[in-house]
């Protein structure tokens, strides 16, 4: 998924020196593009829940089944996102700097690192 290719980049960035500005806005503008893809995937995948919910020309197994399908799709969408460093995983800041908690596999901002 594109969220994998992002881990690549901003372990380089940690080689170049966290604290330039200019890679801190290159840090928070892939970032930003990253996560406005996320949400637009995961409206989709909402979007297609209802009108397969609402579709009455399906049977209730081929209903089942598409639901199911689509249920691990946004699934496996939301731990690709949880587990790359687009956001702190409590307060969404972007901006921050991240940290990365290998126990929960989630990324942090230096406020809320998990001791």
């Amino acid at each position: 998924m594109i969220f994998h290719c992002c881990r690549k980049f901003f372990h380089c960035c940690r080689k170049f020196g966290n604290q330039s500005p200019a890679l801190k806005k290159a840090r928070y503008a892939l970032r930003t593009i990253l996560y406005l893809e996320y949400k637009k995937k995961k409206t989709e995948i909402n979007l297609r829940l209802g009108e397969v919910r609402m579709d009455s020309a399906l049977t209730f197994s081929v209903r089942r089944e598409i639901i199911s399908k689509l249920l691990i799709e946004r699934e496996r969408l939301e731990l690709s996102f949880f587990r790359s460093p687009i956001n702190c995983w409590k307060c969404h800041d972007r901006m921050a700097d991240l940290i990365q908690d290998k126990s929960l596999a989630v990324w942090s901002c230096l406020d809320h690192v998990i001791d």
